[in-house]
């Protein structure tokens, strides 16, 4: 989609070193939307990793920069953060 082809050549445009930070910062708003890992997952996976591939980054550095931009919003709403746990009381 067009979105997808956006993000993609906005973070590609960036220099190196400011990359993953964007992309923290992406993931970080895209978690209010969309509130679930794996689907978060399932959508960026496809823009982010080959774009830190390009630039010689591994896919799980990657998944390294998700994960960080994703919990650093899990902690702060109980509601997010109560949708990833599989026990709920």
């Amino acid at each position: 989609s067009k979105l997808t082809i956006t993000i993609s050549c906005i973070i590609k445009d960036i220099y190196i070193e400011k990359q993953d930070i964007v992309t923290f910062l992406v993931v970080v708003i895209s978690t209010i939307f969309v509130p679930t890992a794996s689907t978060k997952w399932a959508i960026l996976a496809p823009i982010i990793v080959p774009v830190f591939m390009q630039n010689s980054f591994t896919a799980e550095y990657a998944q390294a920069v998700f994960r960080a931009g994703n919990s650093a919003v899990m902690g702060i709403s109980p509601l997010f953060s109560s949708k990833e746990t599989p026990f709920t009381a």
